[in-house]
């Protein structure tokens, strides 16, 4: 009787056993592995919108860049899910202006008649895969990074009634889509680089010699820049010290700017004098 009753406890300790190590793996696979997944995916984000604004910034400088991205989520049980890196060649943006410039060069007065159409393309998008529960992209467009609600920075754009500043960057290149589970390299060659800046009483070169500005005038300028990111740009427009409406249409000093579905537009009504001015376009040649 003795020999069946060990023989009971120790089944009964067995199944006990079994049962407490089923539910600490059912504990650990519901709870504390989504717990890892999350705080991983967050991580990837993080990273890539720390990568994106260092690409950005690297563009904006007009030299030729190499940029490292972050790849990989972990699944928790040790296993690492892929996550993607792209790029499409596709135009959301044009800006144009027209600037009358005066300066004072030898003596003489001279009139220097300015008119620039600038485009932008490009986006550089970084994602987890669909399996995952936050899914979302970070997407950087050259002159600025977001995620399509959020804005990343950098400014790229300050407008008051005594200067304009503007910077644009155009990424052109073959479309790419990798994924992987460790970093990947996206690499960056300049192009061109157009970069106009004047300041009244500042000098310039003009025809060999130094020139002194005498005054600015923007005559006319318009910029559109339509996709589903625009709805997170329009409040970190810079206009007379203060930010652009959050919807709508607004006119703030000498400028209209029009919020409307996916499109922000933003255009000089009236001529303006200016007392500094300075536009930098870039255009670089992506690739993984």
């Amino acid at each position: 009787m003795k020999r069946e009753d060990n023989a009971v406890a120790e089944i009964i300790g067995t199944v006990l056993i079994f049962v407490i190590v089923v539910t600490l793996l059912t504990a650990y696979a519901s709870w504390y592995v989504p717990l890892q997944e999350q705080r991983s995916q967050q991580a990837f984000y993080q990273n890539a919108i720390s990568a994106e604004n260092e690409l950005s910034a690297k563009a904006i400088q007009g030299y030729s860049f190499v940029q490292s991205f972050p790849a990989g989520i972990s699944g928790g049980f040790g296993n690492t899910f892929d996550t993607y890196l792209s790029f499409l060649n596709l135009s959301y943006g044009n800006f144009n202006a027209k600037l009358s410039v005066v300066l004072a060069a030898g003596g003489k007065t001279v009139y220097d008649n300015y008119t620039l159409n600038f485009t932008q393309s490009g986006i550089i998008s970084a994602y987890p895969s669909s399996n995952f529960l936050m899914q979302m992209s970070v997407n950087d467009y050259g002159s600025f990074v977001t995620d399509g609600s959020v804005f990343y920075g950098p400014l790229f754009i300050r407008t008051s009634n005594s200067s304009f500043s503007l910077s644009l960057v155009r990424m052109s290149g073959e479309n790419f889509s990798e994924s992987s589970s460790s970093s990947m390299y996206v690499s960056g060659t300049a192009m061109y680089h157009d970069f106009i800046y004047f300041n009244v009483n500042g000098s310039v070169p003009y025809n060999g010699t130094e020139a002194t500005v005498r005054s600015i005038e923007m005559d006319g300028m318009n910029y559109t820049i339509t996709g589903p990111f625009t709805k997170s740009l329009e409040k970190y427009i810079m206009v007379n010290s203060g930010m652009a409406p959050a919807s709508g249409n607004a006119t703030v000093g000498s400028y209209r700017i029009i919020l409307s579905s996916d499109t922000l537009m933003m255009s000089l009504q009236n001529p303006i004098q200016l007392e500094s001015i300075g536009i930098s376009y870039v255009l670089c040649y992506v690739s993984l």
